[in-house]
């Protein structure tokens, strides 16, 4: 029953709007010198409807669409939350700007404007209301954000999880920052007040995301995994969740990837559209692809929603392996043609945009 409401979700789930409002502040353009692709897509700029016009049932309106006059844009990968607190990746269109890393963490602060323009699409602010960013510096890799001492109105661990794991993702979809430091009113804070470390540079090599924990097990390596979820009756979105290993090397990475993959998640609400036994025969990295040779499990399947899964599934979970930005899958030693025709001879590139509803 998952697998099908799953299906009609990645079919009908094709509506879409505009990039999110920002609040009304002057960015710092010495500051943040973030680099990120510029969209070219021609896509008219939307607005959601005014919370005025909000049917009495508290519903989420569908967003309308904005007649307004085309505005440059840029893509950007934002991570909100559902309802049921898992962190979700979205692509979103930004108006071109000077400080877009600041711009894109604002999308991500609890405020009505913010809340409206995602909430139909099942997702929420994940940082608490009133939250402001006092400063943001990138230098040599680095993003240093200070907040306001709103960020801490939180009361969960859950919560508190989140906000880390949403903050440090989100930067660092940028090319110029690998690691984040978090500060407070300007202060360094070792422990927050569910006991999550931040006293050291955070990255994606020692944050888990979607996990019990924030923080990596010392002489543990952590890898993520793309798994769908179910976010509303309209929506269903692909999200990682990290996994730890005592594993080191690509190899030892890639092939748990494929096993987790290849097996029901441990959570009732996350869905693998690979079929069960799917295994790695082996791997290659060449350059910029990684070549996958899997168990001919993964073409035991029908569906052309499901082929689709089952390789955004592969492509997004590769992303994280260093230099990689191909893969190239073999079934069994053999390139070959999938069961409802996708041509492996040659090698996918791995998309730079994930979850793309909202703002297509």
């Amino acid at each position: 029953m998952k697998r099908i409401l799953l299906f009609l979700l990645l079919i009908t789930g094709t509506i879409f709007l505009s990039g999110c409002e920002l609040p009304e502040e002057k960015v710092s353009s010495d500051k943040d010198n973030t680099v990120v692709q510029e969209n070219t897509a021609g896509n008219n700029e939307r607005e959601v409807k005014d919370q005025e016009n909000a049917d009495d049932d508290n519903e989420p309106d569908e967003p309308v669409e904005d007649e307004s006059p085309e505005k440059p844009t840029i893509q950007v990968n934002l991570y909100y939350q559902d309802a049921d607190g898992y962190i979700v990746p979205v692509t979103r269109k930004l108006a071109k700007q000077e400080g877009i890393a600041r711009a894109a963490i604002n999308c991500l602060i609890d405020s009505s404007l913010n809340r409206e323009e995602v909430e139909y699409y099942g997702l929420y602010p994940v940082l608490p209301k009133g939250t402001s960013i006092r400063g943001l510096t990138i230098r040599d890799g680095t993003a240093v954000i200070d907040f306001s001492s709103e960020l801490l109105n939180y009361d969960s661990k859950r919560a508190e999880i989140n906000i880390i794991s949403s903050v440090v993702y989100t930067l660092t979809e940028f090319n110029t920052v690998q690691n984040v430091k978090i500060l407070v009113d300007g202060r360094q804070k070792d422990k927050l007040k569910f006991d999550t470390d931040i006293s050291k540079e955070l990255n994606r090599q020692n944050v888990l995301i979607n996990s019990d924990r924030i923080n990596l097990r010392q002489d543990m390596k952590k890898f993520d995994v793309y798994f769908y979820k179910v976010a509303n009756e309209r929506f269903s979105y692909i999200l990682p969740v990290s996994e730890e290993t005592s594993g080191t090397g690509n190899d030892a990475i890639i092939s748990e990837i494929i096993a987790r993959l290849g097996e029901d998640p441990e959570r009732e609400v996350l869905v693998t559209e690979l079929p069960k036994g799917t295994r790695l025969i082996g791997s290659s990295i060449e350059a910029d692809t990684v070549t996958l040779n899997i168990s001919r499990e993964l073409t035991d399947y029908g569906g052309n929603a499901r082929e689709e899964g089952i390789l955004n599934q592969i492509l997004f979970s590769m992303g994280q392996i260093e230099g990689v930005s191909k893969v190239k899958i073999l079934i069994a030693g053999e390139a070959t043609t999938l069961p409802e025709g996708t041509d492996l001879t040659h090698s996918m590139t791995i998309p730079s945009a994930i979850n793309n509803y909202i703002d297509k």
